[in-house]
């Protein structure tokens, strides 16, 4: 459970004079609401002059906040703008992506295993060594993401956009669907002899 309620988000986020350099590492964010739908349902024309409103997503604006090794477990950050975001270590195992603007983000080592990445802007994102295993990630952008050392173990890639990606090895993609996935220019990885990969 949160240890934090949908309107302490917004109010440390107004405290801090916007989301940039917010640092909530290591906080239990698991369940939260912090959806569009959620958003807009509770505060309508409020909206417009919120400053942890996206104008790029209409959704939460958590532009790079620091949520490194934060649990975000199931947490609903459909339409979230988390561009530029560090979330290195942080774990969103089912948490709902659907939508969100991930481009830039570091999600190096990020538990996102069955996490609905649907859609999500994952534009040169940093995902090496990150647990997508079971992931929906139909349609989403990974232009130029950096997968080294992911695992997408029956991770649903169908329709995403993987174009100058680099990529895990083959072994790390066993069962993925990447049917209809844009692999122009995207690069496999290659483990050297002798150097292991680390997944949470």
């Amino acid at each position: 459970m949160s240890e934090y309620t949908r309107e302490e988000i917004f109010k440390l986020i107004e405290e801090n004079g916007g989301p940039e350099g917010l640092d909530l590492s290591g906080k239990d964010l698991s369940g939260i609401d912090l959806s569009r739908e959620a958003i807009t349902a509770e505060w309508g024309e409020a909206l417009r002059v919120a400053v942890w409103l996206s104008q790029v997503t209409e959704g939460i604006n958590l532009e790079s906040v620091i949520l490194r090794e934060a649990n975000l477990r199931d947490a609903n950050l459909q339409g979230a703008d988390l561009w530029g975001a560090d979330l290195q270590g942080a774990n969103l195992g089912g948490a709902n992506l659907q939508g969100a603007n991930l481009s830039r983000a570091n999600l190096q080592e990020a538990l996102l295993v069955k996490a609905n990445l649907r859609g999500a802007d994952l534009w040169g994102a940093d995902l090496r060594r990150a647990n997508l295993g079971g992931a929906d990630c139909r349609e989403a952008n990974l232009r130029r993401a950096n997968l080294r050392g992911a695992l997408l173990r029956r991770a649903n890639l169908k329709g995403a956009n993987l174009t100058n990606a680099v990529l895990p090895e083959a072994r790390e993609l066993e069962m993925a669907n990447l049917e209809g996935a844009k692999l122009s220019g995207a690069l496999f990885s290659l483990r050297l002899k002798g150097t292991k990969e680390h997944h949470r």
